[in-house]
């Protein structure tokens, strides 16, 4: 009994010792991963150099463990974000684990200075995280404000419509910042009156609904009861236009889908 003992001691310590160290399985195959957001955004307007940080989550939705091969910023050492991904730090992130039915943060962090001309931060600074997995590629948009101006309604609005109403009065946009229309805005039961000198840029362009559907996102719509004054003088003109101002995007079509009258509008 007292020489059994020791061996069936070193026999349960051999065991876990070699289940320990069996090399960890890991999926393969194709594998689409669940992201908690497609596009992370930040909504935090600058008025000076700052930086503001967000996150998500990847989830592996198999019952075996995965690796992904890279996550990294489309612009790469232009990009003006940075990421976290489950504690890793880095523009490029490689060889990430997630366990079955499990999840992992990745964190984003973005850094702004509103003083830069356009050509360096635009308006609105949009880019894609890559995530690579056994060969296939997902992506995460990450969007964030690059100028200190005025967005209506706000950078949530993406895709969706919007209503710019106040009760059959009237709206100045007088500030001496620009106002960036981020979406779809309706201006109904409201006039908006643009004086002199104001400058709107629209964001916007072809897109796909997340039903596949192809719309035009960047567009005003001057609805039901709605008007639209325009009060641009000789030398000090109200400035309509898309917000890509960089030199590359100067001749690109379709920046936005431009100003629509309803048959309900006052100015119809």
């Amino acid at each position: 009994m007292k020489v059994l003992l020791p061996i069936l001691f070193f026999g349960l310590f051999l065991s876990f010792f070699f289940s320990n160290c069996s090399k960890e399985t890991f999926h393969t195959g194709d594998v689409t991963l669940n992201f908690s957001t497609d596009t992370l955004r930040f909504d935090t307007v600058f008025t000076q150099v700052g930086s503001a940080t967000r996150s998500f989550k990847i989830y592996n939705p198999l019952n075996k463990s995965l690796k992904i091969s890279k996550l990294y910023m489309e612009l790469g050492n232009d990009s003006k974000y940075n990421i976290n991904v489950d504690g890793l730090p880095g523009g490029l992130v490689e060889n990430v684990e997630i366990g079955p039915k499990d999840s992992i943060y990745v964190f984003a962090e973005v850094t702004v200075d509103p003083d830069q001309p356009l050509s360096v931060s635009p308006f609105v600074l949009d880019e894609n995280l890559i995530i690579e997995t056994n060969g296939g590629t997902q992506k995460v948009v990450l969007e964030a404000w690059g100028q200190n101006a005025n967005y209506i309604p706000s950078n949530a609005n993406a895709g969706g419509a919007a209503v710019l109403s106040c009760d059959f009065q009237t709206e100045t946009w007088d500030d001496t910042k620009p106002y960036v229309v981020y979406g779809i805005l309706v201006i109904q039961d409201c006039t908006l009156n643009l004086p002199a000198g104001a400058r709107i840029y629209v964001h916007g362009g072809v897109a796909l609904s997340p039903d596949t559907v192809v719309y035009s996102d960047g567009i005003i719509y001057v609805g039901k009861n709605g008007g639209l004054n325009i009060e641009g003088e000789e030398g000090n003109p109200v400035i309509i236009q898309g917000d890509r101002l960089e030199e590359e995007f100067v001749d690109v079509p379709g920046q936005w889908a431009g100003i629509r009258y309803t048959s309900g509008s006052l100015s119809a």
